[in-house]
């Protein structure tokens, strides 16, 4: 005989409310004096050649010493963001550089490229022993005009070859090109979490976070492509009182114990720049969250242990009515 009770129908519905849903983890960052718009390259073709192509350069001069490699493994981290499906995005290399300027758009008015480097300035590290830091510039319409990716040869050994002590090249200079782009990842498995060891070469690879926030930002109009999920939040640089950060602090993300040295926005022109400080042994990468304190925006979250325990909590008592009704 079926067994019918609106007590136990109620509390299946209850349970199933209480499942924690699949969430997006990723944000971008938003800009512009009149009207506030992800932060994005233009396609300056004329006319638009269907794909927006931006130089990188770099200066091969302030490579760490020893270390065989280290221009492929660059050009092998573009490639990783230029090869994503579904996205309209294209990095090529450009004419070498002999730059250690940060804010070098400020110099080269006009040049749109992002620049990468190695230093072991102390004026570069004075937030600590960051792993790198990224820089974006943008003009008032929130149209990137330029990026900078700045790896730390003062407090780290960094290899291309897997080696345990080292960073690898390939994989933070990946995931500080993806946030110069304005994306991060609340999520490991992503290159844009930003969290790094010794070792790993994880974030050689884009994780989900990573192409769907790519796919969102250069979309493409194929017929094969789906459109990508919206971003979990879009940060817009300003942190109010009260306000959660966005992007999430690394304190508030799964995983990682790091708490952040926030950057600063230089305003229409804006400089976002930081460093992460991881809380244990291993270093954390260098990043803006997006303004001098962070932002506020409309922050969504991921799906917290609470609601986990909720759907528990209702399973079991469910299975004691049920119990009881069969007696």
């Amino acid at each position: 005989m079926p067994y019918k009770s609106p007590v136990f129908a109620s509390l299946l519905a209850a349970a199933a409310l209480a499942v924690p849903a699949t969430t997006r983890a990723y944000y971008i960052e938003i800009r512009g004096t009149d009207v506030q718009v992800p932060i994005r390259y233009a396609d300056t073709d004329d006319p638009p050649a269907g794909t927006v192509d931006v130089t990188y350069r770099v200066n091969d001069s302030t490579f760490p010493a020893g270390v065989a490699g280290v221009g492929a493994a660059i050009q092998d981290a573009f490639a990783a963001w230029s090869d994503a499906a579904c996205s309209t995005l294209r990095f090529a290399p450009g004419a070498a550089s002999t730059s250690t300027n940060r804010a070098h758009w400020e110099g080269d008015m006009g040049e749109i490229y992002v620049l990468v480097y190695f230093t072991n300035s102390n004026e570069e590290w004075t937030g600590g022993p960051a792993v790198g830091h990224f820089y974006f510039a943008h003009d008032g319409t929130g149209r990137l005009i330029g990026g900078t990716v700045v790896l730390n040869t003062r407090d780290h050994q960094w290899a291309t070859d897997g080696d345990a002590d080292s960073l690898d090249v390939q994989s933070v200079v990946t995931a500080l090109i993806g946030r110069s782009l304005g994306i991060t990842s609340a999520m490991e498995m992503n290159a844009t979490f930003p969290r790094y060891a010794p070792g790993d070469q994880s974030k050689r690879v884009l994780g989900s976070d990573d192409l769907a926030a790519i796919q969102f930002l250069y979309p493409s109009e194929e017929a094969s492509c789906d459109m990508p999920p919206a971003p979990e939040a879009e940060c817009n640089g300003i942190m109010l009182p009260g306000a959660e950060p966005c992007p999430p602090r690394p304190t508030t993300m799964p995983g990682d114990g790091g708490t952040i040295m926030p950057g600063s926005d230089g305003g229409t022109i804006g400089v976002d720049a930081g460093s992460v400080a991881d809380g244990g042994t291993t270093p954390a990468d260098g990043g803006t969250m997006g303004g001098s304190e962070g932002c506020s925006c409309r922050a969504v979250g991921v799906a917290s242990a609470p609601r986990s325990a909720a759907w528990i909590a209702m399973f079991v008592l469910a299975s004691i009515v049920l119990s009881r009704r069969r007696r």
